[in-house]
């Protein structure tokens, strides 16, 4: 039997191993990193309802009502009137889930900027081969698009510096504030046109 295994054990092998990070960020929280995720997609994206995030996400929508339940039973997600349908209801993090996402935020950025350091000098390369991978299998198991897309900026707008030159460390965080940029803007983006 061949030591190579094959796609999806690798694609098994990687959401392991990030779930254990995450895991390990929240330690100290009550979160799950499932729940920690599901409160960004609704904090960076929403209001939105629970069958959208079954859509962007594919879990079975028994998985996520308990999620959701647990979340709502902690005073962490509120569920309001939609004003588009009157049959359905937003979702939305409360003061508490705020607060809580909020405070952990910087701990993802800085396990992020860890695997920066350990990634070619830019991830995007390995963010573009994830969102191609992870678009073949929205499409094998008939899920919506992804709610967001990362750009590839290698036909984009270069920036040109003329100071003194950068460490590979300083042009590493400079990238990454770029893409801070990018996410962040992104975000606002989206959530102006989803109210037009």
């Amino acid at each position: 039997m061949s030591k190579d295994k094959n796609l999806l054990i690798d694609i098994w092998l990687v959401s392991v191993l990030t779930y254990r990070l995450v895991d390990h960020l929240l330690e100290d929280t009550p979160l799950s990193p499932d729940e920690f995720a599901l409160y960004g997609l609704i904090g960076d994206l929403g209001p939105v309802t629970a069958s959208q995030l079954a859509r962007w996400t594919g879990l079975p929508p028994t998985t996520l009502s308990n999620l959701i339940r647990r979340c709502e039973q902690r005073g962490e997600l509120n569920k309001v009137a939609n004003p588009k349908d009157r049959r359905s209801q937003l979702l939305v993090l409360s003061e508490r889930g705020v607060d809580l996402y909020k405070r952990l935020v910087p701990r993802l950025f800085e396990a992020v900027r860890d695997l920066h350091a350990s990634l070619a000098p830019d991830d995007l390369s390995t963010r573009l081969a994830l969102q191609d991978l992870d678009r073949v299998l929205r499409a094998t198991l008939h899920v919506e698009a992804r709610p967001y897309e990362v750009a590839d900026s290698s036909t984009k707008h270069q920036i040109s510096y003329d100071g003194d030159t950068l460490s590979e460390r300083q042009r590493r965080e400079v990238l990454e504030y770029i893409a801070w940029l990018r996410q962040r803007d992104g975000t606002l983006g989206n959530r102006a046109s989803a109210r037009t």
